[in-house]
């Protein structure tokens, strides 16, 4: 038998990068509940689902519609018993 053929190599380091794709699922590290203090139908919707908010933020644009004919009709009668108490 003959002699074997070797092959000789020099090595030099590199970096290489190593990526590997896997299936996950996430959940929330902290959950808030979010109550409305007043009640009414929203216009808008001042953020965007997943941001950041900051205590006291608000979160939602209300039509306030009602709320202001609820005004306009506290202040007719404010301004009845001013008269009244007058005469």
């Amino acid at each position: 038998a003959g002699v074997p053929e070797v092959v000789v190599a020099v090595m030099q380091p590199e970096r290489v990068p190593i990526t590997t794709e896997l299936p996950g699922r996430t959940s929330a590290f902290l959950i808030a509940e979010v109550r409305p203090q007043v009640s009414g139908i929203i216009q808008k919707r001042l953020f965007n689902e997943g941001d950041n908010v900051l205590a006291g933020q608000p979160l939602y644009q209300i039509d306030p519609a009602s709320y202001e004919a609820a005004y306009a009709g506290a202040k007719a009668g404010l301004a009845r018993a001013e008269a009244n108490a007058v005469s």
